[in-house]
C-alpha cells in the first residue's frame, strides 16, 4: 500500500497558516501568534496527535464520526500544543481551529464529510438569544487517502524511551507539554501524592516494556492481509465478488459494481444507502405508534394504527439493515488503519525506525473514577490483541514449573477451542464429566474456557505437537492459529512453548518475559454480587468453589429464551444454537447490563454483535426483534441477580437524596484506593456556533453546561460510577500489595509473569475480600451524604460467603 508521511501534511498546514488567503482566519492567526509558521515540529504534532485521535475516534464510532465533537477535539488538541497566552479556550474557539484542520484533512481527501438527509429542528440559544433552527447533521468518514497515512512511530503519544517523570499535584510537564493525571475537574493536591492509586500509577509507568522480535516478523509478512480493505461479498448467481469498504459509494476502486446487485450472507449489501439519521427518526415513529395502540379503543382506529405500524417497522428493519451494511464497511476501514499504524509503530515505516529492539515505557492517565488506562490511543497493552500479542515484559524471570503449568493453561484458553458433544465423547483426556453437564443444560457444546483448570492444562499438552509446529513455521499453520479466539496472543505463546520445551530439553534454565494474564468473570457483576452477598449470582460469577465454573452469559441467553416462550421471537431463539445465542445476543448485553445500560442501548448491541455473527440473515433476527431482545435482557439479568439490581437502586437513592434533600450539584465520593471522585453532571443548554469548512458556512450545534445538576443522568450513572471506581481501587490494591516491578493492565484483567501467576491469584482474591468484608453500606451513606438521616432501607443481604472466594479456581482465571 502506498504511503503518506505526516511531515508532508505538516507542510501544506503550514503554506495555509502563511497563506494570504487565510489573512481573515482567525484559527490561521493563532498558528501565527504562536510562530508556528515553517518547520516547526508543532505542526507535525499536532497532526500525528488528530490522526492518533481519529484512529480511536473511528473505533469507537465503528469508522464515523460526529463533525461538531470531533472538530471540538482536535481543536483543543492544537490549542494545547500550541499553548497560546492570553488565548480564551472556549467552545466556540476550539471549534474554529478544528475546522481549520479538518477542512486541510478533506481538501487532501484524508476525510470525507457527509451530510445526513434528515434536517432536525433544533431550539438553540444563538447569541444569547433562543431561537428554532434547522440542523442539518455532519458527519466525518475515512478518504480513500486516510488508511495510506503512516505516523511517525516515534513520535507517539505515551511511548517513551526514558521513564516518565513523577506525577506532582496531578501535573507534570513530558517534551514540553503540560500533562494532567486525571481527564476530569477532579482536583489532585499534595495529600494524594503518596495514595494507593498514585503508587499504582508510578508502578506502571515504570514497566518496562519491549517487543516480540518473532511476532513482529510474522505481523509485517502480513501487513497486507490485515490493512486490507477488502471484503468478498456475493453476485446474485453466487459468485464471489471482491468489495472494497473504502469506496461505499463505488465511486472509485468499486465502479465496476454500480447498478449491480451483491449480497452478505443472503442479504441485500446496500452501504451506499446507509444512513445514522433515518434509524432514530424511524424508531421514534415506531414507539409514538405503540403508544398509541395501547390507548385506542376504537376497532377502526386500531386497525389503522397496528397497519401503520406495520409499515414502519418494515421500513425500520430496512434502513436498519442499511445502516448496519454501511457501520460494517466504516469498522473494516478502521480496523484496517488501527493494524497499520500498530504494525508501523513496532516495524517502522520507509523513512522511521519502529520500536523493535527498544525498551520503552508507557504512559498512563486516569479518568474521573480512578480507572488507569494508557495514554496511547492503539499500541498499548490494554488495545486489541494484535498489539498485545507484541509485548513482552523487558524483565525476565526464570520460568518454574508452575509457571508452565499456568503458561500452559493460558494457551489453551487463548485458542479456546469449541467441542461438541460427539467430540467430547471421543476425547480421552478429559478429567471432568462435561457431557452430562451439556446435557443436564440443554446445551450441544463447550469451549475451553469453560473447562476446568486442569483439563486446561491437559488442552495444552494433547495439543503439543501441532502448537510446536506453529512455532518453527507459523506462515505453514496460518489458518490455524487465525482460528484462535485470541490469535497474536496464543502465536505469542506457541513461540514461547518452543522455548519452554527448548530449554526443557537442554536443561537450561528458561528466562520469560511474556506475560500471562488472568481475567474476572463479568467483573461489574461481580463487585456487585460481592457488595450485596448475593449468593445465586455470585455463583454464576465465580465467587463460590466449583469444579468447572458456571456460564454467565448462557444463563441470561436461557432465561431470554424462557421470557420468549410463546412469541415469534421465541421461535426463532429457539433454532438457533446456544453457542450463537451467547455470542451474539447475551454476552455483551449483559456485560454492560452490570454498568446500567438501558434497553435501547442493549438492543443496538444485541442487532450489531447477531449482524457480524451471521445471525440476523440465516435466523431472520431484525431491528425490531432485537430492540425487544433488549428489553428481554434487562428483566433476565435483573431477575438473575437480584442482588445486584438492589445495590443500583440503593446507590440512586442516595444520590437522589444528595442532590435533592441536600441540595449538592455534584456526586462524590473517596474509594478504597484513596481516589477522590467526582461527578458532575449538569443540565445543558444548545448553543450554535457558525463555522466555515469547505467554503461553506457549517452551523454547529453543541452543548453548553449550566450550574444546575442533571439529576436523571446522576441516578442513571451512580451504579456504573461508584463499580469503576472500586474496580480500579482492586486493581491498585492489588498492584501495591504484589510489589512487583513487571505488571499488566487492562481494568479487570491483570497480567505478570508465568512464576508469579499464583502470587498474583491469592493477591487478587485477599485484596477483593479485604475490600468488601466491611459494612458497604454504611460506606455508601458516609461518602454520599455523609450519614445524614436517611429513611430507605438498606437491601437485604445473601448468604454469599466471601471468603469462600478463596477456594475458586475461576474468580479471576
Amino acid at each position: 500500500m502506498e504511503t503518506n508521511t505526516i511531515n508532508n501534511l505538516a507542510d501544506i498546514l503550514e503554506n495555509r497558516i502563511t497563506s494570504r488567503k487565510n489573512n481573515r482566519s482567525g484559527a490561521a492567526k493563532l498558528f501565527r501568534d504562536t510562530q508556528c509558521l515553517y518547520n516547526d515540529f508543532r505542526s507535525v504534532k499536532i497532526l500525528n496527535n488528530t490522526f492518533s485521535f481519529l484512529i480511536q475516534k473511528f473505533r469507537k464510532g465503528d469508522g464515523i464520526a460526529k463533525l461538531t465533537a470531533t472538530s471540538k477535539s482536535i481543536g483543543d488538541i492544537a490549542i494545547n500544543i500550541l499553548n497560546p497566552q492570553g488565548f480564551d479556550p472556549s467552545a466556540a474557539n476550539s471549534l474554529m481551529v478544528g475546522d481549520f484542520v479538518l477542512d486541510l484533512l478533506i481538501d487532501e481527501r484524508y476525510l470525507i464529510l457527509n451530510r445526513e438527509p434528515y434536517f432536525r429542528v433544533e431550539e438553540v440559544y444563538d447569541k444569547g438569544v433562543k431561537k428554532k433552527v434547522n440542523y442539518n447533521p455532519y458527519v466525518l468518514e475515512m478518504g480513500q487517502e486516510f488508511p495510506k497515512i503512516s505516523l511517525d512511530p516515534r513520535d507517539r503519544i505515551g511511548i517513551s524511551l526514558r521513564p516518565y517523570k513523577s506525577w506532582v499535584k496531578g501535573r507534570r510537564v513530558t517534551e514540553g507539554v503540560q500533562e494532567n493525571l486525571i481527564k476530569s475537574t477532579v482536583d489532585v493536591t499534595e495529600q494524594f501524592d503518596n495514595s494507593l492509586f498514585m503508587k499504582s500509577m508510578e508502578t506502571l509507568e515504570n514497566v518496562k516494556w519491549k517487543i516480540n522480535p518473532d511476532i513482529a516478523k510474522i505481523s509485517l509478512l502480513l501487513k497486507d492481509k490485515l490493512t486490507e480493505t477488502f471484503i468478498t461479498l456475493e453476485d446474485f448467481e453466487g459468485n464471489d465478488v471482491l468489495f472494497d469498504t473504502s469506496d461505499i459509494r463505488r465511486d472509485d476502486a468499486n465502479a465496476h459494481l454500480k447498478g449491480i446487485d451483491v449480497y452478505r450472507n443472503g442479504d441485500i449489501f446496500e452501504p451506499h444507502r446507509g444512513n445514522s439519521s433515518t434509524v432514530p427518526t424511524l424508531e421514534k415513529e415506531v414507539e409514538r405508534l405503540t403508544a398509541r395502540l395501547k390507548k385506542l379503543k376504537n376497532k377502526k382506529k386500531l386497525e389503522e394504527t397496528r397497519e401503520a405500524l406495520h409499515k414502519v417497522h418494515k421500513a425500520y428493519n430496512l434502513e436498519n439493515r442499511r445502516w448496519t451494511d454501511k457501520q460494517y464497511c466504516l469498522r473494516t476501514q478502521s480496523q484496517a488503519a488501527r493494524n497499520k499504524a500498530i504494525i508501523e509503530t513496532v516495524n517502522g515505516t520507509e523513512t522511521q525506525p519502529g520500536w523493535l529492539g527498544y525498551e520503552f515505557y508507557q504512559g498512563m492517565y486516569l479518568d474521573y473514577r480512578g480507572r488507569i488506562y494508557n495514554k496511547d490511543p492503539y499500541f498499548s497493552y490494554q488495545s486489541n490483541d494484535l498489539a498485545r500479542g507484541h509485548f513482552l515484559f523487558a524483565e525476565e524471570k526464570e520460568l518454574n514449573q508452575e509457571g508452565v503449568e499456568y503458561t500452559f493453561m493460558h494457551v489453551a484458553s487463548s485458542f479456546n477451542q469449541t467441542y461438541s458433544l460427539e467430540e467430547l465423547e471421543a476425547t480421552d483426556w478429559l478429567e471432568l464429566d462435561y457431557i452430562s453437564e451439556l446435557k443436564k443444560q440443554g446445551l450441544s457444546d463447550i469451549s475451553v474456557d469453560k473447562m476446568g483448570v486442569n483439563d486446561k492444562h491437559n488442552w495444552t499438552v494433547e495439543h503439543i505437537d501441532h502448537l510446536l509446529d506453529v512455532a518453527e513455521n507459523p506462515m505453514d499453520h496460518l489458518d490455524y492459529w487465525m482460528s484462535a479466539e485470541k490469535p497474536w496472543v496464543f502465536l505469542s505463546l506457541c513461540f514461547e512453548l518452543g522455548g519452554i520445551v527448548g530449554a526443557s530439553l537442554t536443561g537450561d534454565p528458561y528466562m520469560s518475559g511474556i506475560p500471562v494474564s488472568i481475567d474476572g468473570v463479568n467483573n461489574g457483576t461481580q463487585h456487585l454480587a460481592a457488595m450485596s452477598l448475593d449468593e445465586k449470582a455470585g455463583e454464576l460469577v465465580g465467587l463460590t468453589p466449583m469444579d468447572m465454573p458456571k456460564d454467565f452469559y448462557l444463563t441470561i441467553g436461557r432465561e431470554m429464551i424462557t421470557l420468549n416462550e410463546d412469541t415469534d421471537i421465541g421461535k426463532k431463539l429457539r433454532r438457533i444454537p446456544m453457542k450463537l445465542i451467547r455470542k451474539g445476543i447475551s454476552k455483551r448485553g449483559s456485560m454492560t447490563r452490570a454498568y446500567d445500560a438501558g434497553s435501547r442501548k442493549i438492543g443496538e448491541i444485541i442487532y450489531q454483535d447477531s449482524y457480524d455473527a451471521g445471525i440476523t440473515a440465516k435466523y431472520k433476527i431484525t431491528r425490531s426483534d432485537s430492540r425487544a431482545l433488549g428489553k428481554d435482557l434487562v428483566s433476565a439479568y435483573d431477575t438473575v441477580c437480584c442482588g445486584p439490581v438492589k445495590i443500583k437502586k440503593y446507590l440512586q437513592a442516595l444520590v437522589k437524596h444528595r442532590v435533592k434533600q441536600m441540595r449538592l450539584k455534584d456526586v462524590s465520593w473517596t474509594t478504597p484506593s484513596g481516589f477522590p471522585v467526582l461527578t458532575q453532571k449538569w443540565v445543558s443548554r444548545k448553543k450554535k456556533y457558525q463555522g466555515t469548512l469547505q467554503g461553506r458556512s457549517i452551523g454547529h450545534i453543541y452543548l453548553d453546561v449550566t450550574d444546575t445538576p442533571a439529576l436523571a443522568e446522576h441516578l442513571s450513572a451512580i451504579g456504573a460510577n461508584w463499580v469503576h471506581s472500586y474496580d480500579a481501587s482492586h486493581m491498585s490494591m492489588v498492584i501495591n500489595s504484589l510489589g512487583l516491578e513487571s505488571f499488566g493492565a487492562i481494568h479487570d484483567s491483570f497480567s505478570v509473569h508465568a512464576a508469579d501467576v499464583g502470587f498474583l491469584i491469592n493477591t487478587t482474591k485477599e485484596e477483593f475480600i479485604k475490600m468488601y468484608e466491611k459494612d458497604i453500606f454504611s460506606i455508601m451513606r458516609g461518602e454520599l451524604i455523609y450519614n445524614e438521616p436517611f429513611d430507605k432501607k438498606e437491601p437485604e443481604l445473601g448468604l454469599l460467603t466471601l471468603e469462600d472466594i478463596r477456594g475458586s479456581d475461576f474468580f479471576f482465571c
